[in-house]
């Protein structure tokens, strides 16, 4: 039903979601995180 759009597939394209970095990784409710990597 192209009225009611679902979402199927997520695509990944690169980068690491870690602290202090400029991507940032949002959930199905909105809320934003970052994650501690070890080095």
């Amino acid at each position: 039903d192209p009225s009611k759009p679902v979402l199927t597939a997520q695509l990944w394209v690169g980068g690491l979601i870690q602290k202090g970095s400029q991507i940032v990784a949002v959930s199905k409710d909105g809320v934003e995180s970052q994650f501690d990597v070890p080095e």
